[in-house]
């Protein structure tokens, strides 16, 4: 997809929305979809599967979010705790927003925060892990508590040791490559339920 600054908010969504689309249409041969994303990934996944909803579009069987990004509100206790030295740091998240959406009041349609859409009803099942040592993790487990309340079947790790990005970085975090396994694992096991 194509990136911010170059090709600011929604581009990148929009590219996303296309490459669904163009999936369900050529190759899933009624095949159930999913979508999947890490961090920014994360943001664009749930955030597609929002718009695919509101737009009647192809209807996808799950989403996978990995330490998403899901508002830009930088207040929550996990920003505050973690705001620095751990990784992934609140001016890092500043200033990738600054990239992303230069103005902050359009920052909060829930196609750029997906946490701040009205309902999460109608979205598909899903699951979720987060860092503990993550600034994004609050968010994250907000959303799983938010789609279980509106009826979504949510499955939700808060892997309390890890910090943001752990599954991208086995060669600096270890047991980010045994937190992979896990995740394929229970990936399998939700997505094969889904199916009975």
């Amino acid at each position: 997809y194509r990136l911010a600054p170059e090709h600011p908010f929604p581009a990148g969504l929009n590219d996303v929305c296309d490459a669904l689309h163009w999936v369900a249409e050529t190759h899933a041969n009624g095949r159930p979809l999913l979508i999947a994303g890490d961090s920014s990934g994360g943001n664009l996944a749930a955030a597609a599967a929002l718009r695919l909803r509101d737009e009647a579009g192809p209807q996808l069987a799950l989403q996978v979010l990995l330490y998403p990004v899901l508002d830009c509100d930088f207040s929550t206790d996990s920003y505050q705790q973690f705001a620095e030295g751990y990784l992934l740091q609140r001016t890092d998240m500043e200033w990738f927003w600054d990239q992303y959406i230069a103005r902050p009041d359009d920052r909060v349609v829930p196609y750029a925060s997906p946490l701040r859409a009205e309902t999460l009803a109608g979205l598909p099942p899903t699951y979720i892990a987060v860092g503990g040592f993550d600034p994004l993790r609050d968010e994250g487990l907000t959303y799983a508590t938010r789609l279980r309340s509106e009826g979504i079947r949510v499955e939700c790790d808060n892997y309390e040791s890890m910090l943001h990005g752990f599954v991208s970085i086995p060669q600096v975090v270890p047991f980010g490559a045994v937190a992979a396994a896990e995740i394929v694992a229970k990936i399998r096991a939700l997505f094969a339920d889904l199916d009975t």
